[in-house]
């Protein structure tokens, strides 16, 4: 499965902080992402390397989230956090057309044959919300 990450606050933040215009523009506003304690943080954002001034740097990315919901920062996410979110207008997507890289997710292992329980059930359930994921993407 590929995917890339999504940049959002919610609408409240931005009545408040505004809005970036470009991601050079980010250095303005708090923003949280994942980072190590020690690492400075890195977007990625249309190809261009962007240094980051992180008010708050989590490893957790429903702790992102939160704070992104709380009004507290802009944030970077995966889309399958976030895209009901943007659909009820309670996260807005911002600087949509600077995308972040693709990832790309696999599974792997060595045979169907001798997998233990939790791991077909670990399978199945990536296969099924790989699936539904491309689904609600338009990607087959």
């Amino acid at each position: 499965m590929d995917y890339r990450h999504v940049l959002v606050a919610t609408p409240q933040f931005i009545k408040s902080f505004g809005k970036p215009e470009s991601p050079h523009d980010l250095v303005k506003f708090p923003c949280a992402s994942w980072s190590k304690k020690d690492n400075s943080a890195e977007w990625i954002l249309g190809g261009e390397k962007i240094l980051i001034k992180t008010s708050i740097r989590v490893n957790d990315y429903p702790h992102m989230r939160y704070l992104a919901l709380q009004h507290k920062c802009i944030t970077e996410l995966p889309p399958f956090m976030v895209r009901k979110m943007i659909e009820e207008k309670r996260l807005v997507h911002i600087l949509p057309e600077y995308d972040f890289p693709q990832y790309c997710v696999n599974l792997v292992f060595q045979s169907r044959h001798q997998l233990s329980r939790i791991a077909r059930v670990y399978s199945n359930f990536c296969t099924s919300n790989a699936e539904r994921y491309l689904q609600s993407n338009g990607q087959s």
